[in-house]
C-alpha cells in the first residue's frame, strides 16, 4: 500500500526542545503514524533563543531520518521565501500540515505558495512567535 506524503511545516522541531509542546506534539504525530504515513518536516536548524545549528545535522538539505521520516533544517542565512517556494515546488506531497499560524516562514508563505493547491491542515494553538 502507497503511504501518503505529508509536508509539515514547523519552526522548530528534534532535537529541540525550547519551544516546548508544538515540538512534542509534532514528534509524536510523526511518531504515531509513522506507519501510515510518509512524513517530510521542514524547520530551523536551531532551537528556539538559539543561533548555532544542532550538531549531526546537515543545513539545507534533507536529512533521514531513522524512523523514515525526513526533515528539513533551514539556516538562517537560506530561510527565505523564495527558497521555501523551492523546496514546497520540488517536493512530493500529497497533503501539507502547518503547525501555527504566526510564523512569516512556516506559515505564512507556505500558504501563499499553496493557494488553490492541495490540502492542507493548520494547526493553531498557542505557540511563542517566531524570532
Amino acid at each position: 500500500m502507497h503511504k501518503k506524503k505529508v509536508l509539515v511545516f514547523i519552526d522548530w522541531y528534534l532535537p529541540g526542545y525550547k519551544a516546548g509542546g508544538p515540538i512534542r506534539s509534532c514528534a509524536n504525530l510523526v511518531e504515531h503514524l509513522g506507519s501510515e504515513f510518509e512524513f517530510s518536516i521542514v524547520t530551523r536548524n536551531s532551537d528556539y533563543t538559539e543561533s548555532t545549528a544542532y550538531p549531526d545535522i546537515i543545513s539545507d538539505a534533507w536529512n533521514l531520518q531513522p524512523d523514515g521520516s525526513r526533515i528539513y533544517y533551514f539556516s538562517e542565512e537560506k530561510l527565505q521565501g523564495k527558497n521555501i517556494r523551492h523546496l514546497i515546488s520540488t517536493t512530493e506531497y500529497d497533503a501539507v500540515y502547518l503547525n501555527g499560524i504566526y510564523s512569516v516562514y512556516f506559515t505564512l508563505y507556505p500558504l501563499i505558495y499553496l493557494r488553490k493547491k492541495k490540502r492542507q491542515a493548520d494547526c493553531c494553538r498557542g505557540e511563542r512567535h517566531a524570532q
